[in-house]
């Protein structure tokens, strides 16, 4: 993170959002330590079993994704980015659509167990693409190298040309 390279918002949301939990792209200035201590301060318990994936894109399009909550000019790549552990409980299509429309890429990380094919299927619409969505292996408690290095050639060029940036260059390849 850093002024010249990835920013991120974050954000709690279940049947609602829980808006004691937002931290804006322009709350923590550079400092990716920052971004991560707002993060844990904010942390909120599983509020209920709704999951209403469309209206968490609608408020993200609404409330942070805005120049006023610190979003940058048209020139660098933006991403609603969705950790699930259930299929949406509302329609969900719509507004990555509207994402899209906007000119962002939608990421869907899926965290529950196994995925059936019917989650897949519901991912697959909402993400961008099948390279967009990833499913978390709890073999190895990760997402995976690939979503890792997936994400990170995205939003960054070969070879990267930020002046300021928290990763290794050598993993862009």
């Amino acid at each position: 993170m850093a002024e010249d390279a990835m920013k991120a918002s974050f954000v709690y949301f279940w049947e609602k959002p829980i808006e004691s939990s937002l931290v804006k792209l322009n709350e923590y200035g550079a400092s990716k330590s920052q971004f991560i201590r707002l993060m844990r301060e904010r942390a909120v318990e599983k509020q209920n079993e709704t999951v209403n994936i469309g209206a968490a894109i609608n408020y993200a399009l609404k409330h942070m994704m805005t120049l006023e909550a610190g979003m940058r000019d048209k020139k660098v790549k933006k991403a609603v980015v969705v950790f699930t552990e259930h299929i949406s409980d509302d329609d969900a299509v719509g507004p990555a659509n509207e994402a899209r429309n906007r000119g962002y890429v939608v990421f869907v990380f899926y965290m529950g167990k196994a995925a059936s094919s019917v989650q897949k299927k519901h991912f697959l619409e909402i993400a961008t693409g099948e390279d967009f969505v990833f499913y978390y292996d709890h073999a190895t408690g990760t997402f995976g190298e690939e979503s890792w290095q997936f994400s990170l050639e995205y939003f960054c060029s070969t070879p990267c040309n930020h002046v300021v940036h928290e990763h290794d260059p050598k993993l862009i390849v």
